[in-house]
């Protein structure tokens, strides 16, 4: 079953795409969005492709034993996506949106875990990538350009956030082929390279990052 639903408009003040090396990153959404099919179940949510876009959302249902993991989640990705923005570190999932609606306007009968409640819904848009790194064979000679990226995301989001991840696993990893890029960052006067030949890789899911 489809679900529709409308939210108002949202736009950045920047641009609605900025570029990096070969790597497109929008900032900016455009709505109404249709749900169209689960691609994911967590512990705390659900997450849905939408409909004729590059688009994800994850759907979370609020209860007082977790409101307050949801509301962290929320921050530490804002604190990504302005790591992104500003190009310290490509390799985290962007949040485009964040919203929150009342169970009673949201038609998501077919989903157990809310039916005959009056929870709020939490809900956040992000970019669609291609694939978890689990799509890629155990002998595939991308997974060190891979573990690279990741590595680096990880080191950042501790030094510029005080976060640690706690879930780094092959469904938190995501991937995208692009054309062969070189990355570039200077940390305390020290090059660190980061070369991409096939997969753009990201960092994904902050539900269980806790501060050190």
């Amino acid at each position: 079953k489809i679900i529709i639903f409308k939210l108002y408009r949202y736009i950045y003040n920047i641009m609605n795409i900025q570029s990096y090396n070969n790597i497109l990153i929008p900032f900016s959404i455009s709505f109404p969005l249709t749900i169209d099919k689960i691609i994911g179940i967590g512990s705390y949510g659900i997450v849905f492709s939408v409909k004729d876009k590059s688009y994800v959302i994850k759907l979370q249902c609020e209860s007082r034993e977790f409101e307050h993991l949801l509301t962290e989640e929320i921050k530490i990705l804002k604190l990504c996506t302005n790591i992104v923005k500003y190009k310290i570190c490509l390799h985290f999932i962007i949040l485009l949106k964040d919203f929150k609606i009342l169970n009673k306007d949201f038609d998501i009968k077919t989903y157990e875990i809310w039916n005959n409640n009056n929870y709020n819904i939490y809900g956040s848009v992000m970019p669609k990538m291609e694939n978890t790194v689990a799509y890629l064979t155990s002998d595939n000679k991308y997974f060190a350009e891979i573990f690279n990226q990741i590595v680096f995301a990880l080191y950042i989001l501790n030094k510029k956030t005080g976060y640690y991840h706690n879930d780094v696993t092959i469904n938190n990893i995501l991937i995208s082929e692009t054309e062969p890029f070189t990355e570039i960052y200077t940390d305390n006067f020290i090059n660190i390279i980061i070369n991409v030949d096939k997969y753009f890789a990201v960092l994904s899911d902050m539900g269980l990052t806790t501060k050190r």
